[in-house]
């Protein structure tokens, strides 16, 4: 069995210097269905990057066996129905097909046997009834094949680009945020897909959909990158006991140095005075001082006193190795607004149409105070739909929804509404206390010189922790959040999770992560 490796590698960027990975050794059996985890900002993508030759190593060596293919990828408009490009995104079959005609019809026999062979090995003849397989094992439409492929949604076109890659012949994947932008059931079925194959790494946020489909993890921490055989909960489990066993340990040690140093003191302080009542008993003529007896219990003072210091070093050197990977965690505070009533949403009888589609029928809805619900349904069902007409951003055909007049909502859209404009511009303009906006995106773990910056200078994870900063940076009364969790690492996820079970704000919003759904909706409705 193959194996990628990678002996005592270091990156680091050179401007601004930032040092990603020192002396990582790490083997990845090709036949894993591997993880990878880790924050924002941590090295995931970088090491993609690594894998895929994107970037190369600032000291070591990486060993890949194995041709590697990257997703999401770029796919030339060469063709227009979905089949035809499948069909070449798996290998080049339609110029090879082209060329052997062209060849049989010279008869140059020997060139046209060459192309036939690799035509066969590639799986060229069978290829319409593995995509077939493939189609059916992902749960999507045969129909699709004969669509073009600009028709499709983007969780179609996910799902066929994987395809696409499973079906090239001795291929490694390198799986980058796939789940971002697909509904919960399509995240399911991607999952169990997934979960029968192998030869990839997988980069989520989404816990669920990693239990799904791997058996083996990367977990890149704050002073170490783990490789574990298990999946997302396990791993998660075994750093909690870790911590847990760490934290429990470095508060014995700090105990022991502080009594230690005690002790140190008081053996000084005992030694001292002990010294002078000796002194004195046996020298009341103080003008009489024998230096040897002096000097004697002086030595043996120094010797007890370096022991405890000797012991005192060798706990506080024990205390470094501890506590290495835990995060600091600074807490997520949510303002809400005070002297709300308690009904704050009612939606009654609203129907949309676009065109001769109907979106929403007659649906309904009723928010009160410090409820949770969250919107549920597949893409395309009207989810978004429904936040734009609480907005007033859409004509409804018919129905009500009313909204008390002094009621403020704050809201987390799918695409950032600032990317225009610098992040200082867009905070004065909206009339945002400065210093309280960088305190909380600092608890986002968004720092540094970053009001200058464009939408387009920030990675889509810290434009998605800015979005969710802005959307808390005053007392709300109603949070609506659309995806809010797209390109959100796992350890952020949980911290909002907590600030939203601790401060209770009254939330409609739209999310595809699973256990996200489980731990705070307080009501779940589904869009049909």
């Amino acid at each position: 069995m193959a194996n990628i490796k990678l002996n005592n590698l270091s990156f680091y960027y050179t401007s601004p210097y930032k040092l990603i990975f020192q002396n990582l050794n790490l083997t990845i059996n090709v036949e894993w269905k591997c993880g990878l985890v880790g924050k924002n900002g941590r090295g995931k993508t970088t090491l993609l990057k690594l894998l895929k030759r994107d970037l190369e190593p600032s000291i070591g060596e990486i060993n890949i066996p194995i041709k590697v293919s990257y997703f999401p990828f770029k796919i030339e408009k060469k063709y227009t129905l979905t089949y035809d490009i499948l069909k070449n995104l798996i290998a080049p079959f339609s110029d090879m097909e082209k060329k052997m005609d062209y060849l049989l019809q010279n008869k140059n026999i020997n060139e046209y046997g060459e192309v036939l062979e690799k035509y066969t090995f590639l799986n060229g003849f069978i290829i319409d009834t593995l995509i077939e397989k493939e189609f059916n094992k992902m749960g999507l439409k045969l129909e699709l094949l004969k669509r073009p492929y600009e028709t499709l949604s983007s969780g179609e076109k996910t799902k066929i680009m994987i395809i696409a890659m499973f079906l090239r012949k001795d291929n490694y994947l390198l799986i980058d945020e796939p789940t971002n932008h697909l509904d919960i059931s399509s995240r399911e079925q991607l999952g169990k897909y997934l979960s029968k194959k192998k030869n990839f790494l997988v980069v989520s946020h989404d816990r669920y959909f990693l239990d799904l489909c791997i058996d083996h993890i990367i977990s890149i921490n704050k002073s170490n990158v783990k490789l574990l055989n298990t999946n997302y909960s396990e791993l998660e489990y075994n750093l909690k006991l870790e911590e847990d066993f760490e934290k429990k340990k470095n508060e014995k040690i700090e105990k022991k140095v502080k009594n230690l140093k005690e002790a140190l003191i008081r053996s000084k302080v005992w030694a001292n005075n002990r010294e002078k009542d000796k002194f004195k008993k046996y020298h009341p003529d103080t003008s009489i001082i024998d230096k040897g007896y002096v000097g004697g219990k002086a030595k043996k003072l120094m010797k007890m006193s370096k022991n405890f210091e000797l012991n005192i070093q060798k706990n506080i050197e024990e205390q470094k190795g501890l506590l290495k990977n835990v995060e600091k965690n600074y807490e997520l505070k949510i303002f809400n607004s005070n002297k709300i009533p308690n009904k704050l949403l009612q939606i009654y009888n609203l129907n949309v149409e676009y065109g001769n589609n109907t979106i929403l029928k007659n649906f309904n809805l009723t928010l009160y105070k410090k409820e949770r619900i969250a919107i549920f349904g597949k893409n395309g069902s009207g989810k978004t739909t429904l936040l734009k007409a609480i907005f007033n951003e859409i004509n409804i055909k018919s129905g009500n929804i009313y909204k008390p007049k002094f009621i403020n909502f704050s809201r987390v859209e799918q695409v950032s509404n600032w990317e225009d404009t610098t992040l200082y511009e867009y905070i004065q303009k909206k009339q945002i206390n400065e210093n309280k906006f960088r305190q909380i995106l600092g608890n986002f773990e968004v720092r540094g010189e970053i009001l200058d910056k464009q939408a387009k200078e920030f990675s889509d994870g810290e434009k998605k922790k800015i979005d969710l900063c802005l959307s808390i940076v005053d007392p709300v009364t109603v949070l609506i959040w659309d995806e809010p969790l797209n390109y959100i690492d796992i350890p952020t996820r949980l911290k909002l999770e907590k600030a939203i079970l601790k401060y209770e704000p009254t939330m409609i919003f739209i999310e595809h992560d699973r256990y996200f759904i489980e731990n705070i909706a307080t009501k779940i409705i589904e869009i049909k």
